[in-house]
């Protein structure tokens, strides 16, 4: 003789909980989707305020040497209106280039030394230094505004 006292859960109530879940899910998709866009809206909106203050920097290299120790030195100026928050040096030598990112403060007027040990130890090559900008938090270049030297 078989049981048939078995019970189960009510087709409506099957109903309800698929939707819960469902609408649990996309909750949670939506949220994470959500901050996801919202971050990189953020982000392109201050490549856009970078790029429109790149049309205001000015960057002027005094001198780029080769050094004995090793090193090369680079004076530069800011000679435009925007403070300038890093400068990006790329070391070019026998179709090669080794770029150094350096994080520096340079207001408006203000000069500065940077020493970076050299790369190519065959035969001096040539320095680019492009300005960077960070605005909110994103750092970015001109490298429209790049100024470049013989070493």
């Amino acid at each position: 003789m078989q049981n048939t006292s078995k019970k189960g859960i009510s087709p409506l109530i099957a109903t309800v909980l698929l939707i819960g879940f469902v609408v649990v899910i996309a909750a949670a998709i939506w949220m994470w989707y959500g901050g996801v866009v919202t971050e990189y809206i953020g982000k392109q909106s201050a490549r856009n305020q970078i790029k429109k203050d790149c049309v205001s920097v000015d960057l002027s290299l005094k001198s780029a040497e080769l050094q004995n120790n090793g090193k090369i030195k680079v004076d530069i100026e800011n000679s435009g209106s925007q403070a300038i928050q890093g400068v990006l040096l790329v070391e070019r030598c026998d179709g090669k280039s080794h770029t150094v990112e350096e994080s520096i403060l340079l207001e408006s007027g203000e000069s500065q030394t940077i020493t970076i040990t050299q790369h190519c130890s065959d035969s001096p090559g040539s320095i680019d230094i492009v300005p960077a900008l960070v605005r909110q938090g994103v750092r970015d270049y001109c490298p429209e505004k790049k100024v470049s030297s013989s070493l």
